[in-house]
């Protein structure tokens, strides 16, 4: 199903995770083939966030959540702007 998805995509893991096993991350990243973007984010005890949700640490995944969409936010403005003379103006593809 992975291959299907054609969004944007945040993977967040968990370096000690006793539910799904750190190699995970990167078979999922890997298998997002056809997906827009694809970043990832591993957790760790140094930041109380390396077990299973990030449950000691909940507040780190929700600032990372918001800093990734500010960057796609960023990135689709930049690829919408009117070039105003200082270079070509890009339309992203649709999908």
């Amino acid at each position: 199903m992975a291959h299907q998805i054609a969004q944007d995509v945040l993977v967040v893991s968990s370096s000690d995770d006793h539910l799904v096993p750190r190699d995970q991350l990167r078979h999922l990243a890997d298998a997002l083939v056809d997906a827009r973007s694809v970043a990832t984010r591993l957790t760790t005890a140094a930041e109380h966030a390396a077990e299973h949700g990030q449950i000691g640490n909940p507040d780190l995944v929700v600032d990372e959540i918001l800093r990734w969409m500010a960057g796609l936010d960023r990135r689709d403005r930049l690829l919408t702007a009117p070039s105003n003379g200082r270079g070509p103006s890009v339309t992203p593809l649709a999908r």
